[in-house]
């Protein structure tokens, strides 16, 4: 109760019960609302207190495709942003930023990649799978999630970069085999940053 005092959640004996419960018998991903804004989370052996903000930003229901040379754009309480920049020698595959081969954009003055060729934002579904870098095989995406430690609560929000139908990169979780642009040539970066 004291924790949780600290955090700003005020804890009768009967919610603290509650917690003890979760803790000692709840499986990963399960949730109990504390009232108010505060619900309380077991995820991967932790047990999480967490406050949704009043204005908690809601993931678009459709995605976005990236345009033009350079851009920004917001998805829920991520912010991507786009540019023109030379490809590094590796990219690492769990980062916040990665780097596509030039196609995967077009441009007025280089038509390259069609509508449906070009990078877009949206949510990831149930069921579709990744192929990661430096990798064997395709994964479900909810399993690379869980090798990332990303609690429930917070994937649905997560927005992945596709092609076509294909995942290229889930932020900060798994960068995918495909659109690797050539060290040192001109690429296309996308940084994603959580608010």
């Amino acid at each position: 109760m004291a924790l949780a005092g600290r955090a700003g959640c005020r804890l009768g004996p009967v919610k603290a019960q509650r917690l003890l419960e979760l803790a000692r018998h709840g499986g990963s991903g399960a949730v109990v609302p504390l009232g108010g804004e505060w619900q309380a989370e077991l995820a991967f052996g932790r047990l999480r207190l967490l406050r949704a903000p009043a204005s908690r930003r809601v993931a678009p229901a459709e995605g976005w495709s990236l345009e033009g040379e350079s851009g920004e754009g917001a998805w829920g309480g991520w912010r991507i942003r786009w540019s023109r920049e030379t490809a590094p020698d590796l990219q690492p595959r769990a980062g916040l930023t990665a780097w596509f081969a030039p196609e995967a954009l077009a441009t007025e003055a280089q038509p390259l990649a069609t509508e449906a060729q070009s990078l877009a934002v949206r949510r990831w579904m149930p069921g579709e799978k990744v192929r990661p870098l430096a990798g064997v095989g395709r994964r479900l995406i909810v399993r690379v999630f869980q090798d990332a430690r990303i609690p429930r609560t917070r994937r649905s929000e997560w927005p992945v970069l596709v092609r076509q139908d294909d995942v290229v990169w889930i932020p900060g979780v798994c960068r995918s085999d495909a659109l690797l642009p050539a060290r040192g040539t001109e690429a296309l970066r996308v940084d994603a940053e959580y608010a």
